[in-house]
């Protein structure tokens, strides 16, 4: 090899790093159109602070898309909720009540579940609200909700990030073998908090995920109910009336308290059941 070949081969690294810087500004995007693609391109490849930085240079005449996917990058970043993991959880079908535990240990071995992406939850619920496609809108909030109820289970479950019962209830066994009738009467002890759960049935949430107040703090079972009415308030909306199967069909039984002086220990035997823990 000669020594004009070496030397080029020894400044080619050089010459490339500067071409590269040379034409780094000829390849930003341009347009909305160049805008979402580049926004989609970082999200396929999990860069989602880029995909943030161009969602957010896109005009109001993508207003819709620009709110919907930008909640979905939040989302992603944070490791709280990424489509793939609804699709993994749903499997070849629509789901069922197990899917959610499946979401819900997702999240929990991520060590993701805490207040503060709760807060972030509720609040890309309300950035929804600005989508004016009406389906669209409740399709984005749906995935809001349901990231909600997620990543409610995966803060009851226990220190192996593992959702079982006994993280739900003091005997599961008992529990779940007991008529519902029973649940507040001769099984209200099987079905009780377990004493190392610091999850308790909590206030009613009467403002719903448009407000940020109640949402903060230990997680409790009315944010996971809260969450169950307004997914499936969403769901309704742009699958239309009538869907009840799958996650959707769960999604109407968890949302629903029961009555009674002392509902917790029968709505913890619904979860327990429900979920197939």
């Amino acid at each position: 090899m000669n020594k004009r070949l070496l030397a080029l081969l020894a400044l080619a690294p050089l010459t490339l790093t500067s071409c590269g810087n040379l034409f780094k500004g000829l390849s930003t995007p341009e347009g909305d159109e160049q805008l979402l693609v580049a926004a989609r391109g970082c999200m396929d490849r999990g860069d989602y602070n880029c995909a943030l930085e161009y969602y957010q240079a896109l005009s109001s005449s993508y207003g819709d898309v620009k709110v919907n996917e930008t909640s979905l990058a939040k989302l992603a970043n944070a490791n709280v909720f990424k489509m793939s993991d609804l699709i993994g959880a749903l499997g070849s079908s629509r789901g069922d009540g197990t899917s959610f535990a499946t979401m819900g240990n997702t999240l929990a071995s991520r060590g993701v579940a805490n207040a503060t992406n709760r807060l972030l939850i509720q609040e890309t619920f309300a950035d929804n609200s600005a989508i004016v496609n009406p389906k669209l809108r409740a399709f984005s909030r749906f995935l809001s909700s349901l990231s909600m109820l997620n990543i409610v289970l995966a803060e009851i479950a226990g220190t192996d990030q593992i959702l079982t019962a006994a993280d739900l209830v003091a005997n599961p066994t008992a529990c779940k073998a007991a008529d519902s009738s029973a649940c507040a009467t001769t099984a209200a002890a099987d079905c009780a908090k377990p004493a190392s759960s610091a999850v308790v049935l909590g206030s009613a949430l009467t403002n719903g995920l448009e407000s940020a107040t109640g949402w903060s703090g230990t997680a409790t079972l009315m944010q996971f109910i809260k969450a169950a009415e307004e997914s499936d308030s969403q769901a309704a909306i742009f699958t239309g009336a009538g869907s009840n199967s799958g996650i959707f069909s769960a999604i109407s039984t968890l949302q629903n308290i029961p009555g009674g002086p002392d509902p917790d220990p029968c709505y913890r035997q619904i979860l327990v059941n429900t979920l197939g823990l």
